[in-house]
């Protein structure tokens, strides 16, 4: 009898034991540990982030109270500049100043502006604000009228999603201050709320993991090459942005245009705004699943969303990670960095060797094909010119490819036919060589003939001389058959001296779908044409808190357009 009670006392004992092995892991992992321990590993549970109106003021009036995850406050953040903050706020609401949500960065290749907030940035609004581990962020704004004003609030979500805040932790009102919570009857401040006491914390407080919401320039060249159904790159710009309609995205500073349009290679389009309904705010959760099905993204794909200066693929952003919680993961240079990975040539900035190029990659040496002394067909090349020349005087460079040119400045319908020999079926990037010179056309009129089809460029020949510079890039079907050939005329559109030297068809696999090059082009500066990685700002930011460093690298400030 004895031993029956020692046994079950044993099986008791053991069941116990048991139970606690299952239980103290989960208690730990669900938020249960010490403040700063567990809290920051926390599961992430499946929530929607936005929050109503009656909920915040509820919050608000009657204290956050304790939920699951021992969060026992709320700080609510007001996203806008002086002006937006003055107008009107939520009662008790910090300002997030526009030089909290963006920073000037380099992902190694280059800097471009707009880039996620550094960690410096971070801890500076964390702290003076007082924000702990105990706190859920509150994000709101006013709309008023501005669509600007929701980039500003979506993006903030962004860096403190990037910068390692559970989706737990992260509230964002549904709606607007001057629309939707005043709308509800609820009081609206116009006087700045009393400092906070400082808080010590800091996002390496948190575990952040870079790599989970942001594609820097190297990861997003490899999205752009592959044909994985698992990532999806999201186009959410304009029409006219995707199109590639000529001169649209202003360059860095807008006192000229990125290096050329278009839109990322498999990139759907999916604008930013038809995620919203008449009031600004996000559709309804059936509603973004049914539009992201319709391109084949879900929580079993990876999307890329990206647009100018990323600051409007942030309002996808929210919805895919706040929303839904489907994997995203936000290519934070966008097109201003995109569009300008060319070469110096074609005024990005880059050598025409280097590996970051985004227009297109060289798959091979291609064909040459250089003009003849006497113009008679010869190795692919033939002309009507009135003649050779070697003579550069007055030119802005004196390279010749090969030993000379021919010309015509007699503007007779003179014509000049490059024929290539050795082509296979294929893409094809066409490049030019030609000296430059204040006399020559500046609208030399150059058609391009591939697959049955005639692409008329023209081409500036007193700018670029004396290197390769790109007119595009073509499929050929090299059949023997169909007529596929560069020709270039001094009649026509043509004006001054036209001039004709050597044509290049390099084999590409083409990184961007409908390519056309911007005039006024802001070139590239600080270019790192063979930079090792391109991904610069990710690793920097993965290991600054294992460093001990404060810094972050970057200068703060918003980026001048979205």
């Amino acid at each position: 009898m004895n031993f029956l009670k020692s046994n079950r006392r044993s099986r008791i004992t053991l069941i116990l034991l048991s139970l606690l092995l299952v239980v103290i892991p989960l208690y730990l992992y669900s938020c249960g540990g010490s403040v700063g321990g567990g809290y920051d590993t926390c599961v992430d549970p499946k929530i929607n982030v936005l929050v109503d109106a009656d909920t915040l003021n509820g919050w608000i009036t009657n204290g956050y109270g304790s939920d699951d995850s021992n969060c026992n406050r709320i700080v609510v953040l007001h996203v806008g500049d002086d002006a937006s903050y003055s107008a009107g706020h939520v009662p008790g609401a910090y300002q997030l100043t526009d030089s909290d949500y963006a920073a000037t960065r380099s992902d190694g290749v280059s800097e471009t502006n707009g880039m996620v907030a550094t960690k410096a940035q971070m801890d500076d609004l964390i702290q003076r604000t007082g924000i702990d581990a105990r706190t859920v962020v509150v994000l709101t704004g006013r709309y008023a009228s501005s669509a600007m004003n929701i980039y500003k609030l979506t993006r903030s979500y962004f860096n403190f999603r990037y910068w390692g805040f559970p989706r737990n932790r992260i509230r964002v009102l549904d709606g607007f201050v001057d629309t939707t919570w005043a709308n509800a009857g609820y009081a609206v401040d116009t006087t700045p709320t009393p400092a906070s006491e400082a808080s010590d914390y800091s996002v390496c407080s948190l575990t952040p993991d870079p790599d989970r919401f942001r594609a820097p320039l190297e990861e997003m060249r490899n999205i752009a090459m592959d044909d994985d159904v698992a990532t999806v790159v999201i186009d959410t710009r304009r029409d006219d942005e995707y199109n590639a309609t000529i001169n649209t995205t202003g360059g860095p500073t807008f006192s000229g245009f990125v290096a050329f349009e278009g839109h990322a290679r498999t990139a759907v389009h999916q604008e930013w705004i038809n995620l919203l309904d008449t009031e600004m705010r996000l559709l309804p959760k059936n509603d973004l699943t049914s539009i992201f099905t319709g391109i084949n993204v879900d929580e079993t794909t990876t999307a890329y969303p990206y647009c100018r200066t990323s600051f409007r693929a942030a309002v996808t952003f929210l919805a895919l990670d706040g929303v839904l919680n489907y994997p995203v993961k936000i290519y934070d240079g966008g097109w201003l960095e995109w569009g300008q990975m060319t070469s110096t040539a074609l005024l990005g900035g880059l050598a025409d060797t280097s590996p970051w190029r985004t227009d297109f990659i060289p798959l091979g040496d291609g064909e040459i094909i250089d003009n003849n002394s006497d113009g008679v067909l010869a190795n692919g090349y033939e002309d009507t010119f009135e003649g050779a020349s070697s003579n550069t005087g007055g030119a802005d460079c004196t390279d010749l490819y090969g030993t000379d040119f021919r010309y015509d400045g007699t503007a007779d319908g003179g014509l000049a036919t490059w024929t290539p020999q050795t082509l296979s079926a294929g893409t094809y990037n066409v490049s030019v060589w030609h000296v430059a010179k204040s006399s020559y056309s500046t609208n030399a009129a150059y058609t391009v003939n591939h697959n049955g089809a005639a692409d008329n460029v023209t081409v500036d020949l007193t700018a670029n001389g004396c290197q390769w510079y790109s007119i595009g890039t073509y499929d050929f079907v090299a059949d023997g058959v169909t007529v596929e050939n560069i020709t270039l005329s001094d009649s026509g559109a043509s004006t001054g001296f036209v001039v004709a030297d050597a044509v290049k068809f390099t084999p590409v696999m083409q990184l961007t779908e409908s390519i056309t090059h911007n005039t006024n082009v802001e070139p590239l500066t600080g270019a790192n044409s063979f930079a090792f990685h391109a991904d610069g700002v990710n690793t920097e930011d993965a290991a600054i808190c294992t460093s001990g460093d404060t810094g972050g690298g970057g200068g703060g400030g918003a980026a001048p357009g979205y």
